[in-house]
């Protein structure tokens, strides 16, 4: 933001976020957003921009300084003033260096500086009113550290950001399942977050998946769940998609595609094994009731509830960290290949936290570049300070298990862990 622009036969000035449009097939990049919500509903959370827009923003830069003459230099700005744009730009110049030139994130807080690396953005669907600044938990460092942990997962690759291809065939395939599934992978092939199918089925958005089930399974999608409707009473909602325009389910919305499968068939598709619930069967702002217990089980996934109550944003009790813990691990011994899919109503909140311990205890990393990761990923991922909070505390997998009341060295319950935590409403 310096105070005058620097010009001249040496000097290539481009505002920062434009970058992410060089490359991009449409122009609805470079603006923090959440798919299927409206502006309003974000509040007053303003970034971290999503991973179509790192992918975008690394690729246009990366031509950019290809194409500088010799000697030239290239410049980017931010508005005067504007702290939300600076601080997004921060993240993407960041994750550009890590992600394609293997800068480590101490690296780049060095080259660009302690302000940038400090600032903050605001939660998720928060409004200013009720979380002051000095409250919120995500910095640019956690992102740039989110970043470099997907670079060490091979999510992101220097060889990619060089490919103009590779990078619009994973912005296709991200926009894809969002936009058709309401799901991102947190770690590709191993775990994915989502909402819950049924509210993705009633979702008025033209291309939305419509069906559960292929044609021939449809019959029996709708029959009770095991837990009967003692679920269905007094929650409190955090996070309500407007069904206002709905189309019904199985009503045809596009054309489609060969890629276009019903939901249990696109589960099926990722080598997904596990579905892991979070939600209630019913819950204010669903259209419908969730899906039976054994709904996908002739496809080879296996389902079980760790039910949380919704209320102001939902944290689960100690028990139920330890349940995903057990039920997941049961599943990659049988299955290590498999994914595990984990969602609530929404796909935010409860089942990201749940996936993002799920992770840091399978793969020991950090808490903190799990936050920054999951922000980019699952733009609107957390509901509350508490689990932001929760989340960046977490050094790695005994940290998980100490919050999950099992032992750190090999994960068994301890005998005198505690059944709950104070605050934590769970049924």
């Amino acid at each position: 933001e310096p105070e005058a622009t620097p010009s001249g036969p040496l000097s290539t000035v481009r505002a920062a976020l434009d970058l992410c449009r060089d490359k991009a097939e449409s122009k609805k990049v470079g603006v923090y957003a959440v798919p299927h919500y409206s502006q309003v509903a974000l509040g007053s959370a303003f970034g971290p921009l999503a991973l179509p827009d790192v992918l975008l923003f690394c690729r246009g830069l990366d031509a950019a300084l290809s194409g500088l003459e010799e000697g030239s230099r290239l410049v980017l700005t931010t508005p005067r003033g504007n702290r939300e744009y600076r601080s997004n730009a921060a993240v993407l110049l960041g994750a550009y260096l890590v992600a394609r030139h293997q800068w480590t994130p101490w690296q780049v807080e060095s080259a660009l500086g302690g302000r940038e690396a400090k600032a903050r953005f605001a939660r998720s669907w928060s409004r200013t009113s009720d979380e002051p600044e000095d409250k919120w938990v995500l910095s640019v460092r956690d992102c740039w550290e989110g970043v470099a942990l997907a670079r060490d997962l091979r999510v992101l690759t220097p060889e990619m950001l060089q490919d103009d291809a590779q990078v619009q065939a994973a912005c296709a395939t991200y926009e894809h399942q969002v936009s058709r599934y309401d799901c991102t992978w947190i770690v590709p092939g191993m775990v994915m977050v989502g909402a819950d199918p049924v509210t993705v089925l009633h979702d008025p958005a033209s291309g939305t998946c419509s069906q559960l089930l292929p044609q021939a399974e449809l019959a029996t999608a709708s029959e009770e769940t095991s837990d009967g409707a003692a679920w269905e009473e007094t929650l409190v909602d955090t996070v309500c998609r407007d069904f206002s325009s709905r189309v019904p389910a199985g009503s045809p919305r596009s054309a489609g595609s060969p890629e276009d499968l019903d939901y249990a068939s696109f589960l099926q598709s990722l080598g997904v094994g596990l579905v892991l619930r979070a939600n209630l069967d019913r819950e204010k702002g669903m259209p419908t009731k969730s899906y039976k217990d054994n709904a996908f089980e002739p496809f080879g996934i296996s389902h079980a509830n760790v039910r949380v109550v919704d209320t102001l944003g939902g944290f689960p009790r100690r028990e139920d960290f330890a349940r995903i813990i057990k039920v997941a691990r049961e599943f990659w011994e049988r299955r290590p290949e498999g994914a595990v899919f984990l969602h609530c109503k929404g796909g935010f909140g409860r089942s990201v936290l749940f996936a993002c311990c799920l992770t840091v205890e399978r793969l020991d990393v950090s808490g903190r570049a799990l936050l920054g990761w999951a922000r980019i990923a699952r733009p609107g991922a957390f509901t509350t300070r508490r689990q932001e909070l929760f989340l960046a505390g977490l050094k790695g997998r005994e940290d998980v298990r100490r919050a999950a009341g099992l032992r750190p060295d090999c994960g068994e319950v301890e005998e005198r862990a505690a059944t709950s935590c104070a605050g934590c409403a769970v049924q």
